[in-house]
């Protein structure tokens, strides 16, 4: 019954199609040259579009620290979701988020702010106030 069962994991199976390979080498993968090639293709655009993704959220990225650097260009901390939202920032892409003296701060590549449920606030580049931690060992959040 053993011998079955190893016979059986050894027999191939075209990962294109399933049926199975019968003849040519042992190590034989496809059923035919058509359904390697469709593998092959498949592989490809599915790698295509996870770049597409990529270049997408990283341009969606690019498009939020743009508004806020010019926000942070024209000396405000603080301005109205609704403003923020005509000027083309994308409130669900950011780059991270942490929970600091419980406040949530999120970042978009090297620009930090605070949410609040009408208003962006403490709106800084995360290198400022390095170096001047506070008692408690936390950097100031502006």
């Amino acid at each position: 019954m053993l011998v079955i069962e190893e016979q059986l994991d050894q027999i191939a199976h075209c990962p294109m199609c399933g049926k199975v390979v019968s003849y040519g080498r042992v190590d034989r993968r496809f059923c035919s040259v058509a359904c390697k090639n469709r593998y092959h293709n498949r592989l490809r655009y599915i790698e295509k579009e996870k770049q597409k993704e990529v270049r997408h959220v990283m341009r969606v990225l690019h498009e939020n620290r743009e508004v806020l650097e010019k926000l942070i260009k024209l000396g405000m901390t603080s301005i109205d979701r609704l403003t923020l939202l005509h000027l083309g920032f994308n409130m669900c892409y950011f780059t991270s988020l942490q929970k600091i003296r419980n406040r949530w701060v999120y970042s978009c590549l090297d620009i930090q702010y605070e949410l609040t449920p009408t208003r962006i606030k403490n709106l800084r580049y995360l290198w400022e106030g390095v170096g001047e931690e506070t008692a408690a060992g936390e950097l100031p959040t502006g």
